[in-house]
């Protein structure tokens, strides 16, 4: 059944998207009638998602100055990361009774092919890549949950990703990527392999680990992530 979007859906997610991909930077304010020409659209759309986004956590509005990419304190980082990992336990112990063993199974084999492929030389293009699959991999496991849990999930999962993002792109910068990289990879390895085993125990340590792990090290180096500018 094809899903129908309206246009300030349709609107919403590209803005979205623009800020989880550090498109539109922390701080920096959005110019409603640019963006409503670069999308070929009235201000009307724009507006409404430029709301929804405030509502959503994504956007601070300053009245009589504009619409600003919300920049998060180290605080609330910490509850994000600490609430998604609350969901995220909850989904994998749905998934070890629901998930299929078929799709668990490519699962796995991405994530060891990844492992084994690692090389300094092509690490960006690499890490890429496992960012694309493990985000399959987590909207899978969500995906079992009913739509109403999911929605929330995948909010919970939107509003960490711009940071995470920063945070890939940091360590690829400085230069101590591979042992991040190896690391990354042998924990989604492990998750798919307790899930696929119906090992509660093991899926659950190893998301926490998962999660936990990467909210240590980004309060670690929060400022200098939060600095870092991508790309450049």
């Amino acid at each position: 059944m094809l899903e129908y979007k309206s246009l300030n859906e349709l609107v919403y997610e590209e803005i979205k998207k623009r800020i989880i991909t550090n498109y539109y930077k922390p701080g920096e304010k959005l110019e409603i009638d640019q963006i409503a020409s670069e999308l070929k659209v009235s201000r009307t759309p724009v507006t409404n998602s430029v709301k929804a986004l405030e509502r959503d956590g994504y956007i601070t509005i300053i009245q009589r100055s504009g619409s600003y990419v919300r920049s998060y304190s180290k605080d609330e980082i910490e509850a994000l990361f600490d609430f998604r990992a609350a969901l995220e336990e909850v989904v994998v112990c749905r998934a070890i009774n629901d998930a299929g063993s078929s799709v668990l199974r490519r699962f796995i084999g991405i994530f060891e092919s990844c492992l084994a492929n690692l090389a300094e030389e092509t690490l960006a293009d690499e890490m890429q890549y496992f960012d694309e699959m493990q985000a399959q991999f987590h909207s899978y496991l969500w995906k079992l949950c009913p739509s109403i849990i999911y929605n929330e999930i995948q909010n919970v999962m939107d509003l960490t990703k711009q940071i995470t993002a920063r945070h890939v792109s940091y360590h690829i910068k400085k230069g101590n990527a591979m042992d991040f990289a190896t690391n990354e990879l042998a924990i989604h390895l492990s998750l798919a392999k307790a899930i696929l085993n119906k090992d509660e125990a093991a899926a659950r340590a190893a998301i926490r680990q998962d999660i936990f792990g990467t909210k240590k090290d980004i309060l670690v180096h929060f400022d200098e992530i939060i600095a870092f500018e991508p790309g450049l």
